[in-house]
């Protein structure tokens, strides 16, 4: 009887002991995993900073407390002032870019339209300029003028390496041209002109258009690369109500065929 208090007794004590150090063990694991946790947040937050900072663009900006594009007073052709995009990056292309922006820009003058929009894709970041002359006595299309700057390099892209890093030649871009315009054509013989009375080469004609391929320029938007290709909205039949802005766009290849 004694003997047998004795090895419940034991007993007691063993399974105090095995749960002192499975509690033990618990703690232990438990610390472990919140250390873990506690490096991968700090391995998080580093990496975000380093991404932010890359993001910024800070490492190549000419000023680190401006965006990588911001605006300043630009002299137009009747000497006054109109705000015009500044690319903030130190190389010496893209000062000469910035010289070129204001070329363009004081080739308007302050009734005249004046806009720009610019797009980061990847390495590429692409800015367009359109100039519209709001005194023409008859109806001019748009001028349009593109730039695209390689962030790795910070060096202007040229047209023919934009359309060889998307497998693209110029043959191609004309073909894509070609091909949009009649569907224009298609569409706007339907409702507004009698294809007897104009047949396409006269809606060429009316759009301006001697050369597809003249006076086209190049950006990249969402990945994808686009042909700029400024025409003539609007005739004697009243077209204009077709065409959108969007129409001056060209896609010429998709995002995935630059991966290619």
């Amino acid at each position: 009887m004694i003997l047998e208090n004795k090895k419940s007794g034991e007993n007691k004590v063993d399974k105090k002991k095995e749960l002192r150090n499975g509690w033990v063990n618990h703690q232990q694991k438990r610390i472990l995993l919140i250390v873990a946790s506690i490096g991968v947040i700090l391995a998080i937050i580093l990496f975000s900073f380093i991404r932010n900072n890359n993001r910024n663009y800070n490492n190549i900006k000419e000023d680190k407390s401006k965006y990588i594009i911001y605006e300043i007073n630009g002299i137009t052709k009747d000497a006054k002032t109109r705000a015009i995009p500044y690319i903030n990056i130190k190389s010496e292309g893209v000062r000469a870019v910035n010289e070129d922006i204001k070329t363009f820009a004081s080739a308007f003058s302050t009734k005249d339209k004046f806009t720009y929009e610019y797009q980061i894709n990847g390495m590429i970041l692409s800015l367009i300029l359109k100039g519209e002359d709001s005194e023409a006595e008859y109806a001019l299309p748009p001028y349009f003028r593109t730039y695209n700057i390689n962030l790795n390099s910070l060096n202007v892209i040229s047209d023919e390496a934009l359309l060889e890093f998307y497998h693209v030649s110029e043959s191609d871009v004309e073909a894509k041209i070609e091909s949009n315009f009649k569907k224009f054509y298609s569409e706007v013989s339907e409702e507004y002109m009698d294809p007897k009375e104009c047949n396409y080469s006269c809606f060429l004609l009316y759009r301006g258009i001697e050369n597809y391929l003249d006076e086209v320029s190049y950006f990249v938007k969402s990945g994808n690369l686009i042909a700029l290709k400024p025409f003539v909205f609007s005739s004697i039949y009243g077209e204009e109500e077709y065409f959108k802005e969007s129409d001056y766009e060209f896609l010429v290849a998709e995002a995935k065929e630059a991966l290619q």
